[in-house]
Formats: C-alpha cells, sequence, structure tokens
C-alpha cells in the first residue's frame, strides 16, 4: 500500500442515555452462537473506498483501517459515471449522459459487466434501493448467478440473470398499500428480506423456481408500537451476521455523539430482539449507503465495534461493549473534499493490492 497516515489515539468513551426500544428488555448475544474458530486466512478484508476527483478524472482510494494505509488510482471506468450501490467488492453504475446505460465494477480488477437497458430511473441512493450479487465472480458462475435490484421509490424489483439480455421486473404485491414504505432489504439464507415503514414490519418473499413479473410477499414480524423518533429510517439496513438477520440504524439524538442501535430478527417468534454483543471477533461497517458484518480476527481491528466515516472526514468506531461509547480512530481521512463519497466494501485479499 501507500502512504501511511497516523492512528488517532483513541479518546474516551461516554455512555449515551437509555432511550427504551420494542427489544431492550430482552437483549441477544451474537457472540454467544459464533463459532469457535474462524479461518483468518480465507475472509475478505473491510476497506473504505473514498471517491473523489471530478467527473472528467474520477479517483478512487483505498484505505485499509487495520493497517492504517492507503492507495489512490485512476478510474477511467467511472468517467461521467456516478456510483449508485455496492455490493462486496463491486459498484452499480450509472451512466451520466446515458442514463439507461448501466454496469457493474469490480474495484478491485477493474472488470465490468454491462446491464440491460432500462427506460426507467432505478432511483437509487443513499437514502433508498438495495443492490446485490448472489455470487462475488459473476462471470465464473453465468447461469448461476443473478443481480438483484429494489427501487428506491417503487415497490418493484430489478432481476437479473448474469448474461440475460433483460431485467425481469417484479411487483412487490403486498406493499403496493400507500401507507407502506419499504425502507431496505437482504438477501438472507436464499430469500429476500424487506424492512418497510411507517412501522418496523418485515416482510419475506419465497424463492421462485422461474421469476415471474409479480412477487407475494409473507408478513413475519409486524410491530406497531415502535417509538418511531428514535429510528433514521434513511439510513437503516439489514445485514447477516453469524446465521442471523439483523437490523441496524443511527440512533437519531440530540447528543452530537453517533449512538447505533442493532436488533436481531427472531423469525420463528417473529418478534425483533436487541444486540448489546456481536462478538470480540466481529464488527460492523456501516456507512450512508448500506452496512454489513465481517470478522475482524487477526486484522488489528477491535471487535464488538460499529466503524462509520463521519460527514466532517474522520472515520469513528462505535463500541457496543459497556452501555456504548465512541471512539475516533483517524481525522481527517485522505481525500475526504466536500464532493467524496465514501463507502465500505468487503475486499478479497486486500493487502496485495
Amino acid at each position: 500500500m501507500g502512504n501511511q497516515i497516523s492512528r488517532w489515539s483513541k479518546q474516551g468513551s461516554r455512555k449515551s442515555s437509555k432511550s427504551k426500544s420494542i427489544a431492550e428488555e430482552k437483549p441477544f448475544s451474537i457472540a454467544k452462537i459464533a463459532p469457535d474458530h474462524v479461518d483468518v486466512d480465507q475472509q475478505p478484508w473491510p476497506c473504505l473506498l473514498i471517491s473523489h476527483g471530478t467527473n472528467q478524472k474520477p479517483i478512487l482510494t483505498f484505505y485499509n483501517a487495520s493497517t492504517e494505509q492507503y492507495q489512490s488510482k485512476l478510474a477511467l471506468e467511472l468517467v461521467n459515471k456516478t456510483v449508485l450501490k455496492s455490493n462486496g467488492q463491486w459498484l452499480l453504475i450509472q451512466d451520466d449522459i446515458n442514463e439507461s446505460d448501466y454496469c457493474i465494477l469490480n474495484v478491485v480488477t477493474m472488470e465490468k459487466l454491462q446491464l440491460p437497458r432500462l427506460e426507467e430511473d432505478l432511483e437509487l441512493n443513499c437514502h433508498g434501493g438495495y443492490f446485490s450479487l448472489s455470487s462475488q465472480n459473476p462471470t465464473a458462475s453465468e447461469g448461476d448467478c443473478h443481480a438483484y435490484i429494489m427501487k428506491g421509490a417503487d415497490h418493484v424489483n430489478m432481476f437479473w440473470p448474469i448474461g440475460a439480455k433483460e431485467f425481469i421486473r417484479q411487483e412487490l404485491v403486498e406493499l403496493k398499500r400507500e401507507d407502506i414504505r419499504p425502507m431496505t432489504a437482504a438477501v438472507f439464507q436464499g430469500k429476500v428480506y424487506y424492512m418497510t415503514g411507517p412501522e418496523l414490519s418485515l416482510y419475506c418473499s419465497e424463492p421462485e423456481i422461474a421469476p415471474s413479473d409479480k412477487v407475494h410477499l409473507r408478513e413475519i414480524i409486524t410491530e406497531e408500537k415502535m417509538n418511531t423518533l428514535l429510528f433514521n429510517k434513511d439510513r437503516c439496513f439489514l445485514l447477516e451476521l453469524c446465521g442471523q438477520l439483523l437490523y441496524i440504524d443511527r440512533v437519531v439524538s440530540d447528543v452530537r455523539q453517533a449512538m447505533f442501535q442493532i436488533l436481531r430478527a427472531d423469525l420463528e417468534a417473529s418478534t425483533w430482539e436487541k444486540v448489546n454483543d456481536i462478538g470480540d471477533d466481529y464488527a460492523i461497517f456501516y456507512d450512508d449507503f448500506g452496512a454489513f458484518a465481517a470478522c475482524v480476527a487477526g486484522c488489528g481491528l477491535r471487535g464488538n465495534c460499529v466503524y462509520y466515516p463521519e460527514d466532517d472526514g474522520s472515520l469513528n468506531a462505535y463500541d457496543l461493549g459497556n452501555g456504548g461509547g465512541c471512539f475516533r480512530l483517524l481525522s481527517p481521512l485522505p481525500f475526504t473534499e466536500t464532493t467524496s463519497e465514501l463507502r465500505w466494501l468487503l475486499i478479497s485479499n486486500i493487502n496485495s493490492k
């Protein structure tokens, strides 16, 4: 990697004020069900991607928080392009000139796959929508791999078997009501789960042998007593950790210090449980565009934390233990101009890139 940046000293933790939640009385510990042994050599590494430069000279800077190093490269593939979403080490990109053209780009190999033309805007941004690949090696899995996109505003899925000539447009039938807003989604154990508002409800679609133009959903969890003032529904995400489906968002608070709330979907009891411990081998990586969990054993990062970039260009961590508290890792991050976008990626063999 390139230049090395000094780490800020950890600042003292400050306990966050407790707020009642739907799951406070029944905390769940991921650490109790986590595997005893983790094969560190087989784990992909979290990396913070900083997109900066200009529209004609886009630059990608990869910051490795575990080694405190960064590497930048000119990305000609992003000239006159907008990055919409990411999954693993792939970016979903829209052409700024011909807005019907979309592609996915591997930021490590710079392999690009052109998506079928779309005559409608996917309306994907940090306030909505979802993008997922069923495999991080889609070309090798052609025929078995697909891309899945949930539009940001409509109750619509866009399903693309890799290599197909067109998308399969799917309406989410049960979410067509005007009082329901899909906030986020996630592929979990072969099914697609949808989080909706204004209540914190969870829906699930069953896998289909032949995808159709309509998808019927089953309501798994309904919460009508949610205190909506606690939740930032424009920054909420679903993710998987140790075989569990989790929900995370950054709690709205008068305190300047960030606070995060994590819930586990108990699919058998059809309820949410508060999570206060994800174990020392795991951490959650959160930004304005998404969130994922990853193993941090052996990479130099503290476990049981949520790592997140701030608008002021700093990188911070929220410690889930001891009642919560934040500490700053780095300030400022390299190349974080006002036009920069910061998003976490999960990259294989990051130290060799």
